[in-house]
C-alpha cells in the first residue's frame, strides 16, 4: 500500500470509524472484500472442454471419415458413443463436485462488527473496506488485515495461516519495533485467522486480494498446472496421432504406386487407423477414475477433477502442515508433575481450582485444564481473585476449605519462581535453595525443549482475618509443580505415515510452528528427521539453492505461506528417483 494511503488510514478517528458515505466510496474504490471471484459454472462450456484431448479428437476424426466418406455408419456411431460416454462421465463428476462446493459456500456467511458513524454495527464481511474500525472479541473471525489500536488479553489463532498451534498474543506496538515476517507481527491481525480470547480494536489496512491471504490465493490460482496424468495421456495421444498419420500416408502412397483404387486404399488406411486407436481407452479411464471418486466421496473427500486421483497416487513426496493435519489442533494438558518430576494430583487440583473459578477470559490453557478431568472440589469455595495481567504474567485465586484460605497461583515458570520461597519435600516445607531453583529451572527448560507449553503452580495459606487480596499477597509462596500442555498427534497419524512409507512416499513438514515442537511430533508419529531448516534460512536463496536444501530437509519450521509455496515449487524441480 502506498505511503500516502497508509497515512490516510492512520488518520481515521478510531472512536468514530468511517461514515456510511465514506464506506460506500471506499467500497467502489477498493472493491468487495473477497480473495477470489467465483466464476459461474457454465455447463455447456464445461462439457465442450471435455473434448480437449488429442485422443478424443482422433476418434472423432475417424468417426467422421467413416460416416461421411466410407459410409460405415454403424462403426462411426459406436466410436462417437464411446467418446460421448467418456466425456459425460467426466462432466457428471465435475458437475456434482461443483454443486457440492456451491452448497458449502452458501452455508458460510461471515459477519463483521465495525464502528461506523460513531456506532457499532454488524455488516457482511465482504463489505469491509480499508479504514474500517473492526471490533474483535473471542470467537470472531478476522475479516481483513489490520493494525491493532487497542487490545486486552487478546489472543489469536493463526494456525490456518502460520501453522502455529498455540494462540499468539497480539497487542499495539509501543516502541515502534517491527519485522517483515508475518508470524512475528504482534501488532497485526490477518484475514483467515480467528480470535481465541480477549478484545481488540483494529484499523483495517487491506482487504480482499490485497490481504496476505489474498496474495497467496492469487499466486496459487494464477495458472492451472497440468497434472502428470494429463501430460502422459496427451503424450500418448500425440504418439497415436503421429503413428496414424505416418501409416495412413505410407499405405496411401504404396497403394497409389501399385495402381490400386484410391477409395479402397483410403478404406484400408482408415481400418488401420481404427485398429491402432484404442477406442475404449477414454471410457475405461473415465469409468475407473469415477469409481475412485465415488469411493473417496464415501470418505468425505470431494474430487473436482478426475485426473487428480491418478496424480495423487503417483506422488513421491508429501508436503504437509503440522497443526490440524498431523495433530488434533487442540491444546491438551498432558502432564502435571511436582518439583521432582513425579505425577501429582495436587498440582492438577490447584491448577483446576485456579482455572474453573476465575471469571476473566478463559484462554486455551484454562480450557485444557478444565477439560482434563473433574476432581472433587465440593469442599472448596471461591473467596476472591487477582486477575491475570501481562506484567505479572500470572493469575491468582483465593479459595477456602474448612475455614482455611488458600491462595493458588499459576503462570509462566519464571514469574512463579520469583514469588515462591519454599517447596514441599517429604511432606515438609523447606526453603528453595539456589541449587534447588536451578534444578526447577532446568526442568522447565526440558519441557520447553520437548515442545511443551508450561505453567507453574504455587500456593500459600493466608491469614483468615484478611478480607481483601491483591498482588502483594503473591509472595512467600510454596512451589507445587508444573502443568505441561501439548497439541497431541492424531490417533491415526502414525499409521498413515507408516502406510505412506510402505508405498515409497516420503513426508516433509512445512509449518509456521517451532522447530522444537515439530521435531517432537515427528518423533511421536514415526517420521525420521534428516534435517531441519527455518523460514529465514531460505530468505535470499535462489530457487536452485532452495531445491538443494529441500532435497535433504525433512522439517521446515517457522515458514510463511509464501515460503511454503517456494519450497514446494523447488521440490517439483528435483528429478524423481
Amino acid at each position: 500500500m502506498a505511503q500516502e494511503e497508509q497515512s490516510k488510514l492512520t488518520a481515521i478517528d478510531a472512536a468514530a470509524g468511517l461514515s456510511s458515505e465514506e464506506a460506500k466510496q471506499r467500497l467502489l474504490e477498493y472493491g468487495m472484500n473477497v480473495v477470489s471471484e467465483s466464476r459461474p459454472f457454465r455447463p455447456v462450456l464445461e462439457f465442450l472442454k471435455e473434448f480437449n484431448s488429442p485422443l478424443l479428437i482422433i476418434l472423432l476424426a475417424i468417426a467422421g471419415t467413416s460416416f461421411f466418406v466410407l459410409g460405415e455408419k454403424t462403426n462411426a456411431v459406436i466410436i462417437v458413443a464411446m467418446v460421448f460416454i467418456s466425456a459425460i462421465v467426466d462432466f457428471v463428476n465435475t458437475y456434482r463436485s461443483e454443486k457440492i462446493s456451491v452448497k458449502l459456500a452458501e452455508r458460510v456467511k461471515t459477519l463483521a462488527r465495525v464502528r461506523r458513524d460513531r456506532e457499532e454495527c454488524e455488516i457482511d464481511a465482504r463489505r469491509v473496506v480499508p479504514g474500517d474500525i473492526l471490533l474483535l472479541s473471542a470467537g470472531s473471525l478476522v475479516a481483513a488485515d489490520g493494525e491493532i489500536l487497542e487490545a486486552r488479553d487478546f489472543f489469536v489463532n493463526q494456525s490456518a495461516f502460520t501453522g502455529e498451534a498455540f494462540p499468539v498474543e497480539k497487542r499495539p506496538l509501543s516502541d515502534g519495533a517491527t519485522t517483515e515476517r508475518i508470524s512475528e507481527r504482534l501488532d497485526r491481525v490477518f484475514l483467515g485467522t480467528s480470535v481465541v480470547s480477549g478484545f481488540a480494536t483494529v484499523r483495517v489496512l487491506a482487504t480482499g486480494k490485497e490481504t496476505e491471504y489474498g496474495k497467496i490465493v492469487q499466486k496459487l490460482s494464477s495458472g492451472t498446472r497440468e497434472t502428470d496424468f494429463e501430460k502422459h495421456i496427451r503424450s500418448f495421444s500425440l504418439f497415436i496421432m503421429r503413428l496414424n498419420f505416418i501409416l495412413v500416408g505410407i499405405v496411401l502412397i504404396v497403394n497409389t504406386l501399385l495402381g490400386r483404387d484410391f477409395l479402397d486404399a483410403l478404406t484400408f488406411s482408415i481400418a488401420i487407423a481404427i485398429g491402432l486407436t484404442p477406442e475404449l481407452l477414454p471410457v475405461m479411464l473415465s469409468v475407473s477414475l469415477a469409481r475412485g471418486s465415488v469411493r473417496m466421496a464415501k470418505k468425505h473427500a470431494v474430487v473436482k477433477t478426475l485426473s487428480s486421483i491418478q496424480n495423487f497416487g503417483s506422488m513421491t513426496i508429501l508436503c504437509t502442515d503440522k497443526t490440524g493435519t498431523l495433530t488434533e489442533d487442540r491444546i491438551t494438558l498432558v502432564r502435571h508433575v511436582d518439583g521432582d518430576g513425579r505425577d501429582s494430583e495436587e498440582v492438577f487440583l490447584y491448577s483446576f481450582l485456579n482455572s474453573v473459578f476465575q471469571t476473566g477470559v478463559k484462554n486455551p490453557l484454562d480450557r485444557a485444564i478444565v477439560e482434563h478431568g473433574t476432581p472433587d472440589i465440593s469442599a472448596f469455595e471461591k473467596v476472591d481473585e487477582v486477575p491475570f495481567d501481562f506484567v505479572r504474567r500470572r493469575q491468582s485465586l483465593v479459595v477456602s476449605r474448612a475455614g482455611k484460605k488458600i491462595l493458588t497461583t499459576k503462570g509462566a515458570p519464571e514469574h512463579i519462581f520469583s514469588i515462591a520461597s519454599s517447596i514441599s519435600e517429604a511432606g515438609k516445607l523447606v526453603p528453595i535453595s539456589p541449587e534447588r531453583l536451578r534444578t526447577l529451572e532446568k526442568m522447565a527448560e526440558r519441557f520447553f525443549e520437548e515442545g511443551f507449553r508450561v505453567l507453574a503452580i504455587a500456593t500459600k495459606v493466608l491469614d483468615a482475618d484478611d478480607y481483601t487480596y491483591s498482588v502483594e499477597d503473591e509472595s512467600g509462596m510454596t512451589f507445587v509443580g508444573f502443568a505441561a500442555f501439548l497439541d497431541p498427534p492424531k490417533k491415526d497419524a502414525a499409521q498413515t505415515i507408516a502406510e505412506l512409507a510402505e508405498r515409497g512416499v516420503s513426508v516433509k513438514i512445512l509449518t509456521g510452528d517451532s522447530e522444537i515442537l515439530t521435531k517432537k511430533i515427528c518423533s511421536d508419529i514415526g517420521i525420521p528427521v534428516q534435517g531441519i531448516a527455518l523460514g529465514k534460512d531460505i530468505d535470499g536463496c535462489s530457487e536452485s539453492e532452495v531445491a538443494a536444501l529441500a532435497a535433504h530437509t525433512t522439517v521446515f519450521a517457522r515458514v510463511t505461506p509464501a515460503e511454503k509455496e517456494r519450497i514446494i515449487a523447488a521440490l517439483r524441480t528435483i528429478p524423481r528417483p
